[in-house]
């Protein structure tokens, strides 16, 4: 079984690495000894829109701010890795892939 909130599928690029990672999505706020994720690393501009836009909504779900200055406060210090493993905890069961994967492959090679 596959769950896009846990396996590593988000190609991403950090500072001081010059070949990209997969992360998976509660990763995102890591700054391992290879340095912070600076930008996600799709093969084509839209899909690095697309993974941009599903990010900001399942940590707008997931981890929405209490109020406005919780929100400023998380703007210059992001939540952990694992607050937002946390905070994607109950929504686990809404991101295992059960298909054969050959959807998928159909689109990310369009």
């Amino acid at each position: 079984m596959y769950n896009l909130l846990h396996e590593p599928w988000i190609p991403v690029q950090r500072k001081n690495k010059d070949i990209p990672e997969y992360i998976s999505p509660h990763r995102i706020t890591e700054a391992p000894a290879a340095g912070p994720v600076i930008s996600v690393a799709a093969p084509r501009p839209d899909f690095n829109g697309a993974l941009l836009q599903f990010m900001i909504g399942l940590v707008q779900t997931a981890y929405p701010p209490e109020s406005k200055a919780v929100w400023q406060e998380k703007f210059i210090h992001p939540p952990s890795c694992e607050e937002l493993k946390a905070a994607f905890c109950d929504m686990q069961t809404l991101f295992i892939w059960t298909g054969t994967g050959r959807g998928l492959c159909r689109i990310m090679t369009w």
